[in-house]
């Protein structure tokens, strides 16, 4: 117990300084999608998770050390009004899981831009909830699933087409990439340009182009979960919310979900089969998670937290939805979290995000190398203007799990500064090698002279893997380096 306590005081005492560091050194420094690259590292950074295994004295995962997560589902007003000054209040986070058409809209009862914003900046995490909440079951799989094809003109009708379609729910229709309006009959859709209309009990789809002719003419297709998953990350990342990992609408997932999903996330939490995920972590695509309903009792949660966390050692994912008064899905009451949250301090148990949880409870990877490779060669960069390199990491082991990468830059003062990217989370496959571009704005204040930008690769508890390196120069805009004509 009292390793626990002391484990988990390091943790947010070290964030809480390193954070505020940060945050001023990289606004005051590298500049770009500054508010990405807070989220993004914060959360995730190598040093204080080191510092906080070597003073509890233990090596890789924390051993004698499960995990729990907050979770809340369908990004309800209450998380922020309610949940979050609780969970606040006894030094704890959580995560909440935003459907994106929800964050767009006006609706009185929903979080907004500016709500998940004040949540990251109190340390909760953003994940993925879809884009419409669909049933799964119930759309088609990919985007090739998604194309609408065989119109014909509906009798009666001078503008109206309509075409068969062979699921039971769409969330929407696109003509050349842009949304239909829906509408609730064919004869609103006949009126409207650019409208459509669902008949679900005969799987029909009707539709009046805004231009007016033949949908043939046109890209026509509806929505997708292969959709539901990429364009609802690239939605709230668009809106500056860092999402990392999706959390699946009604817990319908199979091999296929899964498999589409590696391409955005770093993992996928759903229901079942079992009510907590042992750790290491075996399967990242499909994370369990245990629903609290407004007839749960807090000793029932306190039971399966002594159990699954305590006992077992393992990961335990609760997921709420509205919390208090709120109207919402089995809403829980306020005093039932504000006694759970009180519970779980005074136990010292570890309350993580999903993000955090996963980097804490994946397999360590032992034996992985980086590589940067500029892509101009020499590597004379204008003051204001970009550079571009491609990092590269490969996996030596038959393991695959998680790795975090961040870098450096050494300046001509040799001052080494950073983070100036990440640490971020990276996921290997057995001997997998995935690489990507990165991009820094040299800023225009930036002393002119040698560099050295360092990569660096590594894991919890083992520390830096692998340092990977490259020289590049700073000049001015009209190519001089020299320091003396610049004071």
């Amino acid at each position: 117990m009292h390793r626990r306590f002391l484990r988990q005081f390091l943790t947010r005492f070290l964030l809480q300084s390193v954070e505020k560091s940060f945050q001023s050194w990289l606004l005051s420094t590298w500049h770009g999608h500054w508010r990405m690259a807070v989220k993004m590292s914060l959360r995730t950074l190598l040093l204080v998770t080191l510092l906080v295994h070597v003073v509890v004295g233990h090596a890789g995962r924390a051993s004698g050390s499960g995990m729990l997560t907050y979770s809340f589902d369908d990004g309800l007003l209450s998380v922020h009004q309610v949940a979050l000054p609780i969970l606040q209040s006894h030094n704890q986070v959580g995560t909440v899981n935003v459907v994106l058409d929800e964050v767009l809209s006006n609706l009185p009862n929903r979080l907004h831009t500016d709500h998940l914003f004040d949540l990251e900046s109190k340390g909760w995490e953003i994940c993925s909830h879809s884009i419409t909440h669909p049933h799964f079951s119930k759309i088609p799989q990919t985007y090739g699933d998604e194309i609408l094809v065989e119109w014909t003109r509906t009798s009666g009708m001078s503008h109206t087409f309509q075409c068969s379609y062979g699921y039971d729910e769409l969330p929407f229709v696109l003509e050349d990439g842009q949304t239909l309006t829906s509408k609730t009959s064919i004869f609103e859709v006949e009126a409207l340009p650019g409208s459509y209309y669902f008949d679900n009990e005969n799987n029909l789809v009707y539709v009046h182009t805004m231009s007016q002719d033949d949908p043939s003419f046109h890209a026509m297709r509806s929505d997708s979960v292969e959709r539901e998953l990429e364009w609802s990350k690239l939605g709230l990342n668009d809106l500056g919310v860092a999402v990392q990992n999706f959390v699946v609408p009604y817990g319908e997932w199979n091999a296929d979900r899964a498999l589409s999903a590696r391409n955005y996330y770093n993992s996928v939490a759903c229901g079942g089969p079992t009510p907590n995920n042992p750790l290491p972590i075996s399967n990242l695509w499909h994370l369990c998670k245990r629903v609290i309903k407004t007839d749960t009792s807090v000793d029932e949660v306190k039971d399966w937290i002594e159990q699954y966390v305590l006992e077992d050692e393992t990961w335990l994912i609760l997921t709420f939805h509205a919390v208090g008064n709120e109207v919402g899905w089995d809403s829980w009451p306020e005093s039932n979290l504000e006694e759970l949250s009180a519970w779980v301090e005074s136990n010292g148990i570890m309350a993580v995000t999903h993000q955090q949880g996963l980097e804490l409870g994946s397999t360590l990877i032992p034996m992985c190398e980086c590589i940067l490779t500029p892509t101009t060669t020499p590597t004379e960069i204008p003051r204001g203007e970009a550079l571009v390199f491609q990092a590269a990491i490969t996996n030596n082991t038959d393991q695959s799990g998680r790795v975090l990468f961040g870098s450096k830059v050494t300046t001509p003062s040799l001052q080494q500064i950073g983070w100036i990217f990440g640490p971020v989370s990276v996921y290997l496959s057995s001997h997998g090698s995935p690489s990507g571009y990165v991009s820094h704005t040299i800023p225009t204040t930036a002393p002119p002279g040698h560099y050295t930008y360092h990569g660096y690769v590594g894991t919890y508890g083992l520390g830096v893997i692998d340092e990977c390196q490259f020289d590049f120069t700073v000049i001015d805009s009209g190519g001089n380096n020299c320091t003396a004509c610049h004071g």
